[in-house]
């Protein structure tokens, strides 16, 4: 390697960094630290005497408002993306201060919309994410970051504090996404941006592709979107099958 292909690497454009590899063995590997960090901090957590657990959730909330500036930032000096196209308004940027506030207020009425928004949400962009470039590159890190601590937060919730969604979780999250989809729409359309993908579909490969042309995407997105609420609820319905029989 070069004198400065290093720092490219880190923090350069897209069009210099390695390119991101779908399911290739350093996203792999990423995923199987997200799910490590998931399972043990809770794990831990629990262990922990309730002042600890409070000053940890403080600072998980800390962390996810403060790194998605970072990660606006980021975008604008090594991308060059204007700030409008930065707002935190996707989905999982918004669930940053969603899942915050829930860590600040242990709120089991935002965890609600925070679980199903979660699981279904930042899980698929982990998955398939919209991303140009690869590891060691600060936009593959934050972005990875940034998702796996929505991860988290919810498994500290139900790990540590107890939370688990109800049935009336899936309606609540499905209504609380199209009232929030409804809010970012003509921000779009006065901006000229693309939040939620309500105007094209991403460039990079995800879901999305398989559900048709625009506008019609947007209405299979409706049924998909309660659909995988309501997988996300599964487990805790089979549990509850089973404490009854």
């Amino acid at each position: 390697m070069r004198p400065g292909e290093a720092a490219v690497a880190f923090a350069g454009s897209p069009a210099e960094a390695t390119p991101f590899v779908l399911f290739g063995p350093t996203h792999l590997a990423t995923l199987a630290l997200v799910v490590a960090a998931v399972v043990l901090l809770p794990a831990a957590g629990r262990r922990w005497p309730p002042a600890v657990q409070r000053r940890v959730a403080v600072g998980l909330a800390l962390v996810l408002v403060v790194g998605r500036f970072v990660d606006t930032a980021l975008r604008k000096l090594a991308f060059g993306v204007p700030i409008h196209d930065q707002l935190p308004l996707h989905l999982c940027g918004m669930l940053a201060f969603v899942c915050a506030w829930m860590l600040w207020r242990q709120s089991y009425a935002t965890f609600e919309v925070a679980y199903c928004w979660t699981l279904a949400g930042a899980t698929q962009a982990m998955l398939t994410p919209d991303l140009p470039v690869a590891f060691p590159h600060l936009g593959y890190l934050t972005f990875f970051a940034n998702h796996a601590l929505l991860v988290v937060a919810v498994a500290w919730a139900i790990g540590v504090w107890g939370f688990r969604p109800r049935p009336r979780s899936i309606l609540v999250s499905w209504l609380s996404v199209n009232l929030y989809a409804a809010l970012v729409a003509p921000i779009n359309l006065l901006l000229d941006t693309n939040y939620l993908y309500l105007r094209r579909k991403p460039a990079g490969a995800s879901l999305l592709d398989h559900f048709g042309p625009w506008p019609w995407y947007l209405v299979t997105l409706e049924v998909v979107a309660l659909v995988l609420f309501a997988l996300v609820y599964l487990p805790w319905w089979v549990v509850d099958r089973k404490d009854r029989a």
